[in-house]
């Protein structure tokens, strides 16, 4: 049982129950990031590399505590729970959830160190005190996630799947920079996720939830939508060339993902598992 104190083992265990769930993470949350911070840093790519994993070991570390309070604690207090342990994990993990939890906030203080140690010595100048920052707000949003039941739970969601998203350029990008790529990022996928969790059942915008009907043509019109204002916007002179080319790729790389995805979906050759089906208004963040 020692698997669950490792990074990312309890996101794929608990979160990500198949194949195809595992690849549409990394697509969605690593190729984008990836790609939208080394285009606007100067670090070798080698260094760059070695770089983000470390900064996604510190922020998904730091944010199962927030999956495993949820599984562990909130369900306690929720009607219908949805139950994503076994009963010989859950055991496990309540009888020793102190001891992960801290053995998960030791690991995220030594390769924050780690972090400072390379920065200082390569002086690269990382943003290690504004991505500090967000990870102390994130890890709040996290715990007043778990601990509200309301429409609160609106306002939660949509800053943790922000600092989510926006964390490397947090970390990495120069300031002249960051407002476009967070606002990038913001519509590359954050916000579509804030307007399909908004859906959910237990807020109760019936009509707003038919109006976005189903969520995987949604998903195909959302990025066409913002596919043809980010053209306008560019013909208006509002960011430059280079910004537009990078908006562009990134807005077209979902947009077809989002068909395929509509298209695998449609025709029977992926179906959604039983904890997704028994609700389609929500996802996990």
């Amino acid at each position: 049982m020692l698997k669950f104190y490792m990074p990312f083992y309890y996101l794929i265990y608990s979160r990500l129950k198949s194949k195809i769930d595992f690849i549409s993470w990394i697509i969605i949350f690593i190729i984008p990031p990836f790609i939208l911070t080394y285009t606007y840093v100067d670090i070798n790519f080698g260094s760059f590399i070695l770089l983000f994993l470390l900064s996604q070991i510190i922020f998904n570390t730091l944010y199962e505590i927030g999956y495993i309070e949820n599984d562990i604690a909130t369900t306690k207090s929720e009607e219908k729970p949805t139950l994503r342990l076994d009963e010989k994990s859950y055991a496990y993990i309540q009888k020793n959830y102190n001891k992960i939890i801290t053995f998960r906030y030791l690991t995220v203080f030594i390769s924050i160190a780690l972090l400072y140690v390379i920065n200082s010595y390569f002086e690269l100048k990382l943003n290690i005190l504004p991505f500090l920052l967000l990870l102390v707000l994130n890890r709040v949003f996290f715990y007043w996630h778990n601990h509200v039941r309301s429409r609160w739970n609106l306002l939660t969601f949509s800053m943790l799947a922000i600092t989510k998203y926006i964390f490397p350029f947090i970390l990495f990008v120069e300031s002249d920079k960051l407002l476009f790529l967070i606002l990038l990022s913001i519509v590359l996928f954050p916000l579509l996720r804030v307007i399909e969790h908004s859906t959910h059942k237990r807020y109760d915008f019936t009509q707003y939830a038919q109006f976005i009907g189903n969520h995987d043509k949604f998903r195909v019109a959302y990025y066409s939508f913002f596919i043809l204002l980010g053209v306008a916007l560019y013909f208006f002179s509002i960011y430059s060339k280079e910004d537009f080319v990078v908006a562009m790729a990134l807005l077209l790389y979902f947009f077809f993902y989002r068909v395929a995805s509509y298209l695998l979906l449609h025709k029977g050759l992926y179906k959604r598992d039983e904890i997704k089906n028994k609700d389609l208004y929500v996802k996990d963040i």
